[in-house]
């Protein structure tokens, strides 16, 4: 894969997860000390993102309805 500059073998980056409520989850998980981006709106949903401690990026995503 080439379009992830920083993405170190063995790593991942642009995992998704969907979820139904995005405004719920992102509060909850930002309450439990998750550092989530801001929610941003695309055409194929909403999302955050956020890394884990390994580095790895992951995609908080609400699909449209």
């Amino acid at each position: 894969m080439t379009w992830f500059e920083t993405m170190r073998p063995g790593g991942l980056q642009g995992v998704m997860l969907n979820v139904t409520d995005i405004e719920r989850d992102h509060k909850e998980l930002s309450g439990r000390g998750l550092k989530l981006r801001e929610i941003k709106q695309e055409p194929w949903g909403r999302y955050a993102t956020f890394q884990d401690p390994d580095g790895n990026g992951w995609i908080l995503r609400q699909p449209p309805a």
